[in-house]
């Protein structure tokens, strides 16, 4: 039987390895490839720091490629595609509405880093476009 302090302890060494990036490279890791020498494309939804965090942890693993960006702020674009070249040599596709972005075949995974109140449906769009998804809390607001 598990007590509710021993289930505490499991969640808060949980919430400790997910605050890490250890989720990140879970998820990147888990993604099918076709063949081995196919990478994971992945898609960003919210370009602002957070997003570029979690961004630069998926791109550190070299199996993995920026397919795109999405962001709302133009100037926040530019700043993104200038920081991917310089990490990869390669510049993403880049759009302002994230429905274009869901419709990338190329892309496999998508990061959600909205602001709180839209990290909901861009999360439902990407599960009918059938991508995997890494999204970080919380999902609604209620």
């Amino acid at each position: 039987m598990i007590t509710r302090r021993r289930f505490s302890k499991i969640g808060a060494l949980t919430s400790i390895g997910l605050a890490t990036g250890i989720s990140a490279k879970v998820v990147a890791n888990s993604v099918k490839k076709e063949s081995t020498n196919d990478k994971i494309g992945v898609g960003l939804i919210g370009c602002r720091s957070m997003g570029w965090v979690n961004l630069k942890d998926f791109i550190g693993n070299p199996d993995v490629e920026c397919i795109a960006l999405c962001d709302v702020d133009h100037a926040v674009l530019d700043e993104r595609v200038k920081d991917v070249f310089e990490k990869t040599g390669k510049k993403p596709l880049v759009f302002n509405d994230y429905r274009k972005l869901l419709d990338l075949k190329e892309v496999d995974v998508v990061i959600i880093a909205t602001p709180d109140h839209w990290h909901c449906l861009p999360f439902v769009d990407a599960c009918k476009a059938g991508k995997d998804i890494y999204v970080e809390k919380p999902l609604a607001n209620s």
